[in-house]
Order: C-alpha cells, then sequence, then structure tokens
C-alpha cells in the first residue's frame, strides 16, 4: 500500500494519497513508512503540523530511522523552530550516519537559533577541515564573516569577507556590501562609500536591471546596522551616544544615488 501511496504523492495526488495511507493504518496498523509518506503528503499541502505530528509518530516506530528525522529537521526549519531543527540533526549525526552536508547544515541551523558564538566556532572548524576548492566553501566564508559582524568582530569579518573576495567566479556584491558596512561602523566614511560603490556595481554586473535595485537591497541591509554597532567593542563607530545612524546612512545613500546617476 505505501508503494501506491509513493505513486500517488509522485502524480499530485496528496489528498488521495493521504486517505489511501489513512485506511491502510487504520485496517493493518501504522507503520513508519506509512506514517512518513502521508506526513509529506500534508506537509505539500502547507500542513506542517499534521505532517510533524505524524512524522513524530513514525520516530517513535523507528527512532533511527534517518529519513524520518531528516524530514523533521526540514519541517522544522520550514516553522522557524530552529532549536528543534538543531535537535534533530544532532541526533542524525549521533548516528553516524553518512549525511552529506550535515555539519553545514548542523552550523547553520545552530546560528539560526540565536547561538552566534557556537556557530561561528563551527564554522571555523568546517573552514579549517574543508578542502580550498570545496563546493561549499564559498558559503562557509560567507557564513563566518556574516556572524563575526553580527557579534562586532570587525577584523574577523574583514578577513573572511576579503577570503571571500579572492573565490574566482562568483557574485561578489554581497562581500562589497558587508565590507562597506565594516567601514562604516569603524567611522570611514570614504572606504565605506568606495565599498559601497564596488557593491552597486558587482551587483548590476550580476543581476541586472539598474542601480536602484542595488540602492533597494543596500537599504534593506543597513536596517540591521544599529544592532551590529552595540556589539562592536567600546561603541567604536562612526557616531557618539546612542542617536540613530538613520540621517547619516541617508546622506551615503544620497551620495551614492548621485554617483550612480552621474550628477557627481
Amino acid at each position: 500500500m505505501v508503494s501506491l501511496g509513493e505513486l500517488l504523492l509522485e502524480l499530485g495526488k496528496k489528498k488521495l494519497t493521504i486517505r489511501l495511507l489513512h485506511e491502510a493504518i487504520e485496517t493493518g496498523g501504522a507503520t513508519a513508512a506509512a506514517l512518513l509518506l502521508s506526513a509529506k503528503a500534508h506537509q505539500q499541502l502547507g500542513e506542517l503540523g499534521q505532517a510533524v505530528s505524524l512524522a513524530r509518530s513514525a520516530e517513535m516506530l523507528e527512532p533511527q530511522n534517518v529519513e524520518v528525522l531528516r524530514f523533521l529537521a526540514e519541517c522544522y526549519v520550514r516553522q522557524g523552530r530552529h532549536e528543534e531543527e538543531l535537535e534533530y540533526l544532532r541526533k542524525m549525526e549521533q548516528l553516524g550516519t553518512p549525511a552529506p552536508g550535515l555539519a553545514l547544515l548542523i552550523a547553520a541551523a545552530t546560528a539560526a537559533a540565536g547561538r552566534k558564538e557556537e556557530a561561528l566556532q563551527l564554522y571555523f572548524k568546517l573552514d579549517l577541515e574543508m578542502p580550498d576548492d570545496a563546493g561549499e566553501r564559498p558559503r562557509v566564508l560567507s557564513a563566518i564573516a556574516d556572524i563575526a559582524l553580527q557579534l562586532g568582530k570587525l577584523d574577523v569579518s574583514q578577513r573572511y569577507t576579503e577570503k571571500e573576495l579572492e573565490l574566482p567566479d562568483r557574485d561578489q556584491s554581497e562581500a562589497h556590501m558587508r565590507l562597506g558596512h565594516i567601514s562604516l561602523l569603524r567611522g570611514d566614511w570614504k572606504s565605506s562609500i568606495s565599498h559601497y560603490t564596488s557593491f552597486i556595481n558587482a551587483f548590476v554586473q550580476h543581476h541586472g536591471g539598474e542601480p536602484a535595485a542595488a540602492l533597494a537591497r543596500l537599504k534593506q541591509s543597513w536596517q540591521t546596522l544599529d544592532a551590529q554597532r552595540s556589539m562592536v567593542n567600546g561603541q567604536r563607530s562612526m557616531l557618539n551616544g546612542q542617536r540613530s545612524m538613520e540621517p547619516d546612512l541617508l546622506l551615503i545613500h544620497d551620495i551614492l544615488q548621485a554617483s550612480a546617476d552621474g550628477s557627481l
């Protein structure tokens, strides 16, 4: 019956799959395979609560079923429940079953759960163990630079951003923007504007469109700068006290916009 359910689900017959498996469970008893397949059908319908409930029942029957554990981790990340996601990723790790990318998923979940210092150490470990030509290396370098910036570790963020910029054949716009943020938090307007200009050029080159789209992305990113400023040791920023950075950011925005328009 599970095989028929898998075929129906592949054909997009989600509700029929659920009904078939419900009847099979009612008559023949629950199995982990049937419960998991039903959970997948509910997930595809956007019914994540029901999907989690069914998958947890499957876990009770087969607590070492890696497919069930992985599915639960996926559901929790979609729900934004990162501590639970991390719990199930750790369960997979403890089983010792080979799972490509698991260490990277654990690091990302740790960061998403707000455990930034712990996540940073996990990413450092990945960086040390990962070959220079590994496909995930850009993601690791970017994550280290982003988290370090969030923690106010500007030197670390700059060092890993510069490593990221050394990688060939990739979109470097976000790295240039991060360097602009670092310079801004250090009070170096000249360097920040230079890096932001590089960001705009790289963004337009990679994504196409007009500089206005890059400026919109920059304004969106600036929303986090006040929070990051408070993490910088000794409040080492371009501003004294706790006044908002908004007026200064608006001025920088106007300078960049005038430069993009050719009116400077």
